[in-house]
């Protein structure tokens, strides 16, 4: 039954107050009313509870995706913070060696060879080059 147009029927009955039957019968139409919302109130409250069963779900599903991503960062920033290390440590080393390197460094040949061919130039009285 149409909850307006009951209520509408409800008003009419009303008006007729006078008429015992009338009266039942409004008192009949008006329970019917009650019962009929009791039923669209519980079905709306089941309907409800069901998408706030769905959200709670989907919201620990985020939040536990949240928490792995989380983790995933945090062993990625200690990662990248044990490679900055060794680059450091790295470099260090590598600006020892270069130390060390000039210290004991031989000549390289070619400047062994580049007096030498100068020298053969001038003896022969070529034009010098480079």
């Amino acid at each position: 039954m149409n909850s307006s147009a009951s209520i509408n029927s409800v008003e009419e009955s009303i008006s007729s107050l006078s008429d015992p039957s009338v009266v039942q019968d409004a008192l009949r139409e008006i329970n019917q009313l009650i019962d009929d919302l009791e039923v669209a109130a519980q079905s709306s409250k089941e309907e409800l509870e069901r998408e706030l069963t769905k959200v709670r779900e989907e919201s620990e599903l985020l939040l536990l995706q949240l928490h792995q991503v989380q983790e995933e960062l945090e062993y990625y920033f200690l990662e990248s913070l044990r490679k900055d290390h060794l680059l450091g440590q790295h470099a260090l080393l590598q600006r020892r060696l270069m130390a060390l390197h000039g210290r004991f460094a031989l000549p390289s040949p070619r400047r062994q060879l580049v007096p030498w061919w100068r020298r053969l130039q001038r003896s022969w009285h070529l034009p010098l080059g480079r």
